[in-house]
């Protein structure tokens, strides 16, 4: 079996997968997850050896006849230039669009292994047996406006927090599209709702949810963002930063507003998207990431 979740809302999409992954342990608690980096990097030999690892996984009988889930992310990502022969090599090095892993797909299609691969894009050109039987798609696209906000509401009910009309409008201002710093920030003000108010609120108003996220108005934290998409001074936006801590405002917080301007570069995306797997996997923190983005910028 076969599951493709893809779409450029990560949040909602890693929930899926996170959810896939839970029911298949809650349905076969002797069974095995495994993980493989398959997805292109500058050590494609690493790639080419988890692919390996990959296929000699699913092909491996159990002796208990155990199930198997693998799960391949960001695999289709990778942006392939076409048209140079130097080009058109470094394509074939690419385990995600070689013809070996599209006959390992159509091998696992109507197998007892569970094969989810989830990333931003979807399968590329070439992969229309994807759309037959066996294979399952989902996908997540970016919500604005109604959705946003039935999202958000939703959300806040899971953590036991309910908004105002006026406190929904200001975090999905506020956020955008950006998902994660939205349900991050709902985390939080779920956490401290108690310090706040001092009892139990029935509704969080605007009043309170600011004075639980300690929001730096618009007009302060903007300019500091901006700072880090253009080139400019290091010293000069040291010195913002510093001013950005004084103001306590959190290093994930100027992070997610960065990730979610609609004229930040394609190359500063794809160097966002790599500090926040650097994030995810312990390997960074995100006051590391902003000073990383300010020498480097």
């Amino acid at each position: 079996m076969v599951i493709v979740l893809y779409g450029s809302d990560s949040y909602r999409r890693t929930q899926r997968l996170r959810k896939l992954i839970e029911a298949f342990k809650e349905k076969y608690p002797t069974g095995a997850v495994e993980r493989f980096a398959v997805a292109r990097s500058e050590k494609k030999d690493d790639a080419q050896q988890e692919f390996l690892r990959l296929k000699e996984f699913c092909g491996t009988a159990s002796i208990f006849g155990d199930k198997k889930m693998v799960v391949l992310e960001g695999v289709w990502d990778v942006e392939v230039r076409r048209g140079k022969k130097a080009e058109d090599a470094k394509k074939e090095e690419y385990v995600g669009i070689s013809k070996d892993f599209k006959n390992f797909l159509k091998s696992q299609i109507g197998q007892e292994n569970v094969v989810i691969i989830s990333g931003e894009k979807g399968a590329p050109g070439g992969y229309t047996f994807l759309k037959g039987k066996g294979v399952t798609t989902e996908k997540f696209e970016e919500l604005e406006g109604a959705e946003l906000k039935a999202f958000v509401k939703n959300e806040a009910k899971t953590l036991g927090v309910s908004l105002t009309d006026e406190a929904l409008q200001f975090l999905t201002r506020f956020y955008g599209k950006n998902v994660w710093g939205l349900v991050t920030e709902l985390q939080k003000v779920s956490s401290v709702r108690y310090q706040v108010s001092g009892e139990r609120k029935s509704e969080i108003d605007l009043k309170t949810l600011k004075r639980a996220g300690d929001y730096v108005e618009t007009e302060k934290v903007f300019p500091f963002v901006q700072s880090l998409v253009y080139p400019g001074s290091t010293s000069q936006k040291l010195a913002m930063y510093e001013k950005m801590m004084v103001l306590r405002e959190e290093p994930v917080k100027i992070f997610n507003i960065l990730q979610s301007l609609n004229y930040v570069s394609k190359e500063l995306l794809e160097r966002l998207a790599d500090y926040d797997i650097m994030v995810k996997s312990g390997k960074m923190e995100y006051d590391d990431v902003i000073l990383d983005l300010i020498i480097s910028g």
